[in-house]
């Protein structure tokens, strides 16, 4: 299964409109488009089958039905949904956070079965997990593990054990993801304050590209998404 493409929530309210509604109208009024687009449009993804979004509360619950040609053995949706909900958390964070109510409790759940209503698992998406996120990945281990270093040897063992603990690197942590916290309003903000003591180049020069990925805003997904 592809994971971003099972994303339904593509046209979120204006946030002026977003705004001015409670988080429980907004979740109702985005299910209402949801399921609209859905009867519309048809199917998002061939293969598997995505059921009418459903409004509860502060939550919206998307459900999918994957064929079996699709799935794991029953013994593999744990990790599935730990895959699923890791390659989704980028996307879905940055929909949360452009909602204008994050802070709010909004958050989605989705719900896997096979094709034959057998449950394979759930998870939820929220302000919590995406935090979470934003600071536990590869830039956040890089920065840590590198601003005590005071030699080139440490210091690249230091961006190998990052690499290994969350595999892909740096390549795999979206951009600007750390504005999500607001620890840092740029990547040269937080360069300065973790890069400046270290002899090593290379914890240096590492420290700055960590620093700029979380920090600095993407042309995309990730801008302006420092919390008011």
């Amino acid at each position: 299964m592809k994971a971003t493409t099972l994303l339904l929530l593509t046209c979120l309210a204006p946030a002026a409109l977003a705004q001015s509604l409670t988080v429980e109208q907004f979740v109702a009024a985005e299910v209402a488009d949801t399921n609209a687009k859905l009867q519309q449009y048809g199917q998002p993804q061939p293969g598997v089958h995505t059921f009418p979004a459903v409004a509860d509360g502060d939550t919206i619950i998307y459900r999918f039905g994957v064929p079996a040609a699709n799935h794991f053995p029953a013994s593999g949706y744990p990790d599935q949904m730990r895959d699923l909900k890791a390659a989704m958390l980028p996307e879905v964070c940055g929909i949360l956070q452009a909602s204008g109510h994050y802070r709010d409790g909004l958050q989605m759940q989705y719900e896997y079965e096979t094709g034959d209503a057998q449950p394979m698992g759930s998870f939820v998406i929220n302000k919590r997990a995406c935090d979470n996120y934003a600071d536990n990945n590869a830039a956040t281990c890089m920065i840590e593990q590198l601003a005590p270093i005071n030699n080139d040897s440490a210091a690249r063992a230091a961006v190998r054990v990052c690499t290994t603990q969350h595999p892909g690197g740096l390549d795999s942590v979206p951009q600007g993801i750390g504005r999500l916290l607001a620890h840092y309003s740029s990547g040269d903000e937080c360069t300065v304050k973790n890069g400046s003591d270290t002899p090593s180049e290379v914890a240096a020069v590492n420290i700055r590209r960590a620093c700029n990925k979380l920090y600095n805003p993407s042309s995309g997904l990730f801008d302006d998404l420092i919390p008011n």
